[in-house]
């Protein structure tokens, strides 16, 4: 079963300023040389930070990249990076992953990167508050 990456009941006190910002884990390796590639992808800087620099708890999303936007609603996986491709300029990158049935599939093949990332970065890595 996919962990939800949606988190209706749950909203970042204070929110971020507009556009929002990508949340990821500040220890792991492969999350930030994904960064990296984004931002030579990306057609304008995506605000981003350590999830462990900011501020507002946050809920157990497990191990899933996040988007805070300007609202202070909370997404993961392949939604939050939809939502930063959006913001870096790729709408039609963004909208791909949004599509239902590629969605799914995009959903099943970050999970597996999520579970395994820490043989990617090479750096021991958790983005869940266990």
């Amino acid at each position: 079963m996919l962990p939800p990456e949606r988190f209706p009941r749950f909203t970042v006190h204070p929110p971020p300023r507009p556009p929002g910002i990508l949340l990821w884990d500040g220890g792991c390796g492969f999350c930030g040389k994904s960064l990296k590639i984004m931002d030579l992808f990306a057609k304008r800087p995506v605000p981003n930070e350590p999830r462990q620099q900011f501020e507002p708890d946050l809920p157990d999303t497990g191990e899933q990249i996040l988007w805070v936007d300007q609202h202070g609603a909370v997404s993961g996986g392949t939604l939050a990076i939809a939502a930063a491709l959006a913001c870096a300029g790729r709408t039609a990158a963004a909208a791909v992953l949004r599509l239902p049935l590629l969605n799914l599939a995009f959903r099943v093949f970050y999970q597996i990167i999520a579970r395994n990332r820490h043989w990617l970065g090479g750096v021991s890595c958790r983005t869940s508050r266990r």
